[in-house]
């Protein structure tokens, strides 16, 4: 990953590069077809529905263990309850990444008791281990944000983040996915997670915009409107 930026806090461009070691590209060519992911989607949905919580935990290689055991306790609550769940999850876009596939994943959670619905969007990324595809990442994601990250001459998303205002920019290599996080919980006007597929780092960079501080000449102004006009004698 390169990070650069100009001014005053080079100390912490050099730290962020030593904390992020780019590694070697990759061949994609390696990376498991859409349909293979399209596949182990399937079996995630036909074991969430069966409630086969082993199933689901085997479908899991996780290179972020605190991020995996965050989602399986999600799926654990989930299917713990007596109200029966009902998951169709479909992959709305997938690009080859290293030896990974990632793929935008839409899933809706129906409860047939309660009329319930819910709606996420999850960034899946996915390898072959010991011949079987497996899950390595499972992260959500902002699909709108994800939609104007910059696309390369494939058409697949770059993990790029690019800021005039703050003079910075930062380009990702194929080990770390660039996901959007979802800005109604970040509270911040952009926020970006790099995390590596090759090993258990993520990176986490946000632009929070502060209010301009209010000029003299119009603090003044805005005080003697509030105070309003003397009246005359």
């Amino acid at each position: 990953m390169n990070f650069v930026r100009h001014g005053p806090l080079g100390a912490f461009t050099a730290a962020a590069l030593a904390l992020c070691p780019s590694s070697k590209s990759q061949d994609s060519s390696a990376a498991p077809s859409r349909a293979a992911v399209e596949s182990l989607v399937a079996r995630f949905d036909a074991a969430f529905n069966a409630r086969a919580l082993d199933e689901l935990v085997a479908l899991f290689v996780p290179v972020h263990p605190e991020q995996t055991e965050r989602t399986l306790d999600r799926l654990r609550k989930a299917l713990g309850g007596t109200e029966r769940l009902e998951r169709t999850s479909q992959v709305a876009e997938a690009w080859p990444m290293g030896r990974h596939a990632i793929a935008l994943v839409r899933a809706t959670t129906l409860c047939a008791a309660t009329q319930g619905r819910a709606d996420e969007a999850v960034l899946v990324a996915a390898r072959e281990v010991e011949g079987a595809l497996r899950i390595a990442l499972a992260v959500e994601v902002d699909p709108g944000v994800l939609a104007m990250l910059p696309r390369g001459t494939d058409e697949r998303p770059r993990g790029t983040l690019h800021c005039p205002a703050c003079n910075y920019r930062i380009e990702a290599g194929d080990d770390w996915l660039a996901v959007p996080s979802r800005s109604q919980r970040v509270g911040c006007y952009e926020s970006l997670s790099f995390w590596s597929l090759e090993r258990d780092l993520v990176v986490m960079v946000s632009v929070h915009l502060a209010r301009a501080p209010e000029p003299a000449i119009d603090w003044l102004l805005r005080l003697g409107r509030e105070l309003g006009t003397p009246s005359e004698a």
